[in-house]
């Protein structure tokens, strides 16, 4: 609320920081803020670190864009209040699976996307081999984490109130290939994952903590705890998924898993996007034969069947009509264990949903 004593402040320039082509530059602890552009733009940078400090108010897609980096860190920043995305991340090589080195850690990224509200993550990547770790993501209409990649690892973040304002959406969203392989989403919190809006639901479509939207394959989901969500983790036709070892509080449904591949979307057909998709990484030969050995064949092994994908280790209470998984038209248990899916370990806990006062909320339990 403004009254006779605010400061109005309008801001005239668009990018605070701009370079390409340096290396071996350090930020510690200054705040940036007021941009109309994104506030800090790094393109082909080696060994950057920004550590510390805060990026506040700014336009721009992102507020940092740290785009072909190598063994670049982001550190320690609060970002909060941007127009569109928190963090763009990206580099390493994708053909020959050389890691990028970068880091994103430590952050804490909220009430963002306050002007584009939909495909504006907190954090946005691309490339190989990239670590997003201990980052608070919270307060926002859309995504927390998303991107396209092979060999990044998210780890012990803790995402929270998001998607509050769409249906169809993902806290974490990966979608639509056969080539993102070796990414693993390990001992994160998601919690408060729903859609909020009145008469805003889409009876086809819910808000999922992780997403992996049509025939999204080849992920590993290795303990995360999801708590009061609508739905946890939803595999969407998909192939070559893991899901080891993740707990459900009060989550509406653990599990949804489908054969959208088999009905609706091409993609997966033999000479269809995925495999000319796969073509171009020569997935065939060296070294993506022998780091993904699974996917070799894929093409001569029911491409469009959701098969060989593991969900073990599942832990849950407070779910509707006491489920732990959801099939749509088309699929059930049994349709999948004979498309070769295994599951085992299911386990509902009751006790979990007495315990969740310490677990729950606590965003500085994990990040």
């Amino acid at each position: 609320v403004l009254d006779e004593t605010s400061d109005i402040i309008l801001s005239t320039v668009k990018t605070l920081v701009q370079a390409t082509n340096v290396s071996d530059i350090s930020f510690e602890n200054i705040d940036f803020a007021i941009a109309r552009g994104t506030a800090i733009s790094m393109i082909s940078v080696r060994r950057v670190s920004i550590r510390g400090g805060s990026v506040t108010n700014v336009g721009g897609d992102y507020a940092i864009r740290l785009w072909e980096g190598t063994n670049s860190t982001i550190d320690g920043l609060r970002i909060e209040g941007c127009d569109c995305g928190g963090v763009a991340l990206a580099g390493g090589n994708r053909h020959t699976l050389q890691p990028s080195g970068n880091l994103v850690t430590n952050n804490d990224i909220s009430n963002y996307a306050n002007w584009k509200r939909t495909y504006t993550p907190g954090i946005y990547y691309e490339g190989c081999g990239h670590v997003l770790s201990h980052n608070k993501i919270h307060h926002a209409p859309h995504e927390g984490i998303a991107g396209h990649g092979n060999d990044v690892l998210v780890h012990h973040n803790a995402l929270d109130t998001l998607c509050y304002d769409t249906s169809d959406c993902g806290a974490f969203y990966a979608g639509r290939s056969f080539s993102e392989r070796g990414n693993i989403v390990s001992d994160n919190l998601f919690s408060n994952i729903r859609c909020t809006a009145k008469n805003l639901t889409l009876p086809f479509a819910h808000v999922n903590a992780i997403y992996l939207d049509d025939e999204m394959s080849g992920f590993w989901l290795v303990n995360n705890t999801f708590v009061d969500s609508d739905r946890g983790i939803f595999v969407g036709g998909g192939r070559d998924n893991r899901a080891l070892n993740n707990t459900f509080i009060n989550t509406d449904l653990p599990f949804h898993v489908d054969n959208r591949g088999m009905r609706v979307n091409p993609y997966c057909i033999p000479g269809g996007r995925f495999e000319k998709d796969l073509q171009t990484w020569r997935y065939q030969q060296s070294p993506w034969s022998d780091r993904y050995p699974e996917v070799v064949n894929t093409f001569q092994d029911r491409p469009c069947t959701p098969t060989h994908n593991v969900i073990s280790g599942v832990r849950f209470c407070g779910s509707v009509d006491d489920n732990w998984i959801e099939t749509s038209s088309g699929t059930s248990v049994a349709s999948l264990l004979v498309w070769d899916n295994a599951f085992s370990y299911i386990q509902q806990d009751d006790s979990l949903c007495n315990a969740t006062t310490s677990l729950i909320f606590g965003l500085s339990s994990i990040a």
